[in-house]
């Protein structure tokens, strides 16, 4: 596991990005990010609001300051590219404390840095991190049914549909309060499960 001290961060290194803690002064650019047209149809609408971002933004900001990163249940990380630590997005890890049953992760990127692999690369990150450093039995994502570019990035991250999926994502729907169908794809942790076998 890559690990980095940067600036006070706590940073997740892959070899183009760093996953980083926020800082509060983020929360504009997020927002922005959010904000951009094409992303509409890809978010929720609770994330459609840019106060409400930014709002989000800054307590994860505060979060990470003030919670160590071995105590943290939860990760939400500006996503920067290496190189010249420009922010291009965010990513989570949601109910990730030791040996969870299971975790979520999600990302956002700024239209201007899609199609370049970067959401492969920081997912395939996040899910070694909830394997390897804390233990996570699965680690699931959703999405709507008609983003084809996350559901891209799904299969290349390992995870498969969960059987009865054609039901499910109403019912996922109506967990999110949205109109559209939602999707749920996951991974199970094989080296967990191999050590349960063989005890």
């Amino acid at each position: 596991m890559a690990t980095l001290q940067i600036s006070d961060a706590v940073v997740l290194a892959t070899p183009r990005l760093l996953l980083r803690d926020f800082h509060e002064d983020d929360a504009g650019k997020i927002a922005e990010y959010f904000g951009e047209r094409e992303a509409q149809r890809h978010i929720l609408r609770r994330q459609r609001k840019p106060r409400q971002m930014s709002f989000y933004v800054e307590c994860a900001a505060r979060y990470a300051r003030d919670v160590p990163l071995s105590s943290r249940h939860y990760l939400d990380l500006a996503i920067a590219l290496r190189d010249t630590r420009e922010l291009v997005g965010m990513c989570s890890l949601t109910d990730v404390q030791p040996g969870s049953p299971c975790a979520r992760i999600g990302w956002h990127l700024s239209t201007r840095f899609s199609g370049f692999g970067y959401a492969t690369e920081a997912g395939r990150e996040l899910v070694k991190f909830a394997f390897e450093e804390r233990r996570v039995a699965r680690v699931y994502a959703d999405c709507y049914e008609s983003n084809a570019a996350n559901l891209r990035v799904f299969v290349k991250l390992g995870m498969r549909p969960l059987p009865w999926l054609s039901l499910l994502k109403w019912l996922f729907a109506l967990r999110y309060l949205e109109p559209k169908p939602i999707v749920r794809y996951s991974i199970e942790n094989q080296f967990l499960r191999s050590s349960v076998l063989a005890a």
